[in-house]
């Protein structure tokens, strides 16, 4: 057996939103929102449609359900034609809460031809909130109804916080001309409506300056200067919070990584927002990683004056993975650090963590999606306990993608838009839901 055949059976779970492709289909029927249902509205049944594809014979489906850390339960054996909508009744699962997975194996003369996974979830939910936590979520350029049942979806979970990108290349197709991108327009007040605040990153480059990467001429910086001027003007009094760039010591939009140079454009950016809107509260730095001594070079080289908080990724790594509190994690440490080096340049100012997370993908040395949801929770219980940590962003919402094996497709608590049922929760979302509940209505006493 290969080691890519032993890393899927080891992670079999980590691939069930995946669409089975052969020569018969089985469709499901959502009745609710991406098949999460909640608190008393428990699912009594599944149903799907099965499609052979024009073919006139008949299957055996067999039908089992997996249940919340793996356990599985045969249900029955039906008789399929293609066309046939089937139901399938659930066993009493009004007290049971978490992630269940409806296995369809389709035969034909005895021969398996599809093993279609189903997933549904029923989960915890509240009117209550997180206060300090939320998501990235990479969906305000998806001008369409799957955005705006995400938002819905992020709700039911106590998310009452994003983050997401307002790219230039998207609000300057006419060289000097910025403007918000109609998709913006109307994604952005969705998700205000709905009572989450946006936190907006004004970053990449755009192609008409500088070949494309962040700003290196006093051109290119005049343009971004303007873009940032006409997202700020546009969303006026109703986004307040803007980070300035995304990972910039990496070289992350074409940049050359060297602090001296981000603060060059931080502090053209800050003065033009705050002239808008002093009430603007604008991150800097944005780091990937813990990355003390940028930090210290972009103090040194004028930056106080010019950010109201500092933004920050400390990922516990691949393949560690640690706990956000353990080994190489120490989220609160790493925060701390930054606090600390602010704290020699003046009084104190907020310290955002705004990507943090792990990805369930099959990749060797990734969590599983139980283990991720572990790790959800606890970064989550961290933050809304921490009087070091101001905010607690994590990457991401979403998966991008159903590739096993690509780590970017799987940093979500809900499944990708591709899978076979879109959005559909994952055990970090259950959990987070969960954990949301249990919170709500306590006040912090100790950890």
């Amino acid at each position: 057996m290969s080691r890519q055949d032993n890393l899927l059976k080891r992670y079999e779970r980590k691939i069930s939103c995946l669409k089975e492709e052969g020569e018969v289909s089985v469709i499901p029927v959502t009745e609710r929102l991406s098949n999460i249902y909640e608190n008393s509205d428990f699912p009594k049944c599944i149903k799907f449609t099965f499609d052979t594809h024009g073919e006139d014979a008949e299957y055996i489906l067999k039908l089992t359900l997996e249940k919340p850390f793996g356990d599985r339960e045969y249900l029955n054996s039906v008789v399929a034609k293609d066309g046939d909508a089937v139901t399938v009744n659930l066993p009493d699962l009004s007290n049971v809460y978490g992630i269940f997975t409806l296995y369809v194996t389709a035969q034909r003369d005895g021969e398996t031809v599809c093993v279609q996974p189903i997933p549904f979830s029923h989960i915890k939910s509240c009117d209550a909130g997180f206060k300090k936590s939320g998501f990235g979520t990479h969906l305000i350029y998806h001008d369409q109804q799957d955005t705006y049942d995400c938002i819905e979806i992020m709700r039911k979970a106590g998310i009452r916080k994003m983050r997401d990108d307002l790219l230039w290349n998207f609000c300057e197709d006419e060289k000097g001309k910025p403007a918000v991108n109609e998709r913006y327009k109307n994604t952005v007040p969705r998700f205000l409506n709905a009572g989450i605040e946006t936190n907006l990153l004004l970053l990449y480059g755009n192609d008409f300056y500088d070949g494309g990467s962040a700003p290196e001429t006093e051109e290119g910086l005049a343009a971004y200067v303007k873009y940032c001027e006409a997202m700020v003007t546009y969303f006026k009094g109703r986004v307040n919070n803007y980070e300035i760039w995304n990972e910039y010591n990496l070289g992350f939009g074409g940049t050359n990584g060297a602090p001296e140079k981000y603060v060059w454009q931080l502090k053209a950016a800050y003065k033009a927002i705050k002239a808008i809107d002093p009430n603007i509260v604008v991150s800097a730095a944005v780091t990937s990683g813990t990355q003390p001594e940028w930090l210290r070079r972009m103090m040194k080289a004028g930056a106080y004056d010019y950010f109201d908080a500092v933004s920050i990724h400390p990922y516990c790594g691949v393949p560690d993975s640690a706990y956000p509190d353990e080994n190489n994690g120490q989220t609160e440490a790493n925060v701390k650090l930054y606090k600390d080096i602010i704290a020699e340049y003046g009084p104190e100012k907020p310290v955002w963590v705004s990507e943090m997370g792990w990805t369930s993908s099959a990749f060797e040395g990734t969590v599983d999606r139980d283990e991720q949801a572990a790790h959800h929770v606890r970064d989550i219980a961290i933050a809304e306990s921490s009087d070091i940590i101001d905010k607690m962003l994590i990457y991401d919402f979403r998966d991008d993608g159903t590739d096993p094996f690509d780590m970017e497709h799987h940093w979500g608590i809900v499944e990708a838009m591709q899978s076979v049922v879109p959005n559909a929760a994952k055990e970090s979302y259950a959990a987070v839901s969960f954990l949301n509940c249990m919170i709500s209505n306590g006040e912090f006493s100790d950890k």
